[in-house]
């Protein structure tokens, strides 16, 4: 009986990885590609299609490893077979180029981020090895140049055979080298050693003629000024799709934490999801909201000063005592003050800060009836101007001291189930994309939405006891309220003592008056694109 170590052995020259074009001073580069090779699905399909197409391995590993890694040197022509020169011709162009300068700015030591650049150069790099497959046949050294190139894709497609029927075997006996296999798989096995050895007896054969044909530079065929531009092109374009997607990302409000909890494959459908449909549309509004909020928080004074109650020892510049600021003054009390300022010495004001009282909830209470996806002038629908203030407002709510709860009611005929952000846990990205994308459609019935809103702060006074709370509401439809409900909605603000704000979108929003009975403030926004016509509303929550 045979070993599974015995076939191993002796499959090991043709199941081996070819060296990387590109070598680095890390060896732990590599073990990074392998593990992002096998999370990222799509880099892994990159790689094998361009080795099946054209007899080519490791072209997007090495792509890879010169956006990734800290200093990748490029090995010299003359240590690569002929078979790999247009891989290595690309690589050349684009390696100290400007544009790949400025793309490396972005995926050095971060794999991802690599891998979303060779993503993105796939299609200019298939294209051009497909223009050196395709060379004129002219001459004898092209034509020695395209058996070459034939005789590598048999001879990778007999090594992957090889690699498929080795670990075949290494199933049967559970991986253990000194397990004995059976018979047939040693005959597969054998059978595929034997054919990967014939295939690459021909590649050896090719290469030596393709040489003694004097195949040319490593150009390979194809003009060395249309590969540095293509190749270049192709480093520009990936970084200009690296900074769209961090500026998706950025517009949304996703935190790198967030993303870096993400796997290759579920990072990869978050920036298509994010730059595709809907969202896309929402995304440039969204990130303007949220500059205008923090703008208006930045106007607040959150932590005044308390009073002073004494003298400590401390580093905090802005408190030092007079005598302090003195010697500060001298030149020659510099170096010691230096000292005692890292040392954390220095003589301060000891004060009593100011106990902020915990608010409660901020509810956006949306309005998602047909008329909302009606646009203004500057084609912003009502529904996008409503979830990107929404949005808005939940980071007011993360930034509140303490930090408030925040929840979104959507609603239309019915309401729909609460999107609840809790104070005390991370915002979840998917309830934000949740958010965006939920859109029922239909008519416009307030009571139900507002009830379910207050039913969320009545919950969380009995909770935690925390009143204060402000309810936003975001329509285009007129409120028709019958007295009987607005005396009940009364009597709940009473008694847990929120404030309600509601805003009208659009010029064809209807007559907010109704609005007027149950809203502290009723304010109509008609031009949608102008965001800071709610500014106050912020210094406000």
């Amino acid at each position: 009986m045979t070993r599974l170590g015995e076939l191993q052995a002796a499959a090991a020259p043709w199941t081996r990885r070819p060296a990387p074009l590109v070598h680095t001073d890390d060896q732990a580069d590599l073990a990074v590609w392998e593990q992002i090779a096998d999370e990222c699905t799509a880099l892994g399909d990159v790689d094998t299609a361009l080795t099946a197409r054209f007899g080519i391995p490791g072209v997007a590993r090495d792509l890879w490893l010169a956006a990734y890694a800290r200093s990748p040197q490029l090995l010299d022509a003359g240590e690569v077979e002929d078979a790999r020169r247009p891989a290595r011709a690309i690589l050349a162009a684009q390696l100290g180029s400007p544009e790949h300068r400025d793309l490396r700015r972005l995926s050095t030591g971060d794999p991802y981020l690599a891998a979303m650049a060779v993503l993105a150069q796939a299609a200019v790099v298939r294209a051009m090895i497909e223009k050196l497959d395709k060379a004129p046949q002219g001459t004898a050294g092209q034509r020695a140049r395209a058996k070459l190139r034939q005789a590598r894709r048999e001879e990778t497609a007999t090594a992957a055979a090889l690699r498929r029927a080795l670990d075949a075997a290494a199933d049967s006996v559970d991986g253990d080298p000194d397990g004995e296999v059976d018979q047939p798989q040693v005959v597969d096995v054998q059978r595929a050693i034997a054919d990967a050895d014939g295939a690459a007896a021909d590649a050896a054969a090719a290469a030596q003629a393709a040489q003694e044909a004097d195949a040319g530079e490593d150009s390979d065929g194809l003009d060395g000024a249309r590969v540095r531009a293509a190749a270049r092109a192709a480093a520009a374009q990936a970084e200009t799709e690296l900074v769209a997607q961090a500026a998706a990302a950025t517009r949304w409000g996703v935190e790198p934490g967030q993303l870096e909890r993400l796997d290759a494959n579920e990072r990869m459908r978050l920036a298509r999801k994010l730059r595709s449909g809907k969202l896309a549309e929402f995304a440039q509004l969204i990130g303007r909201f949220r500059q205008m909020a923090t703008a208006q928080r930045s106007r607040r004074v959150e932590h005044a000063k308390g009073e002073y109650v004494g003298v400590t020892l401390g580093d905090d510049l802005a408190s030092l005592v007079p005598d302090e600021l003195v010697a500060l003054a001298v030149p020659a009390l510099r170096a010691q003050f230096a000292i005692r300022y890292a040392d954390r010495q220095l003589m301060v004001y000891d004060q009593r800060g100011v106990e902020h009282d915990a608010q409660g909830a901020i509810i956006a209470v949306i309005d998602c009836s047909v008329s909302m996806t009606n646009d203004d002038a500057h084609g912003i629908t009502g529904e996008a101007y409503a979830k990107a203030l929404a949005l808005a407002l939940l980071d007011s709510a993360r930034a509140a001291t303490p930090p408030r709860a925040f929840a979104a009611v959507l609603f239309s005929t019915e309401p729909c189930e609460p999107i609840v952000f809790p104070a005390d846990r991370p915002v979840d990205l998917a309830d934000q994309i949740q958010l965006a994308e939920l859109f029922p459609g239909g008519g416009t019935v307030f009571p139900p939405a507002l009830d379910a809103a207050a039913e969320l702060l009545d919950a969380e006074f009995n909770a935690t006891g925390r009143g204060r709370a402000d309810i936003v509401i975001i329509t285009d439809g007129a409120a028709e309220l019958h007295p009987t409900w607005i005396a009940s909605w009364k009597q709940r603000r009473h008694r847990l003592g929120f404030r309600v704000f509601a805003v009208t979108v659009g010029d064809w929003a209807d007559d907010p008056a109704d609005l007027d009975a149950i809203c502290d403030d009723v304010r109509r926004i008609e031009d949608l694109h102008d965001t800071h016509a709610t500014a106050d509303l912020f210094r406000t929550i």
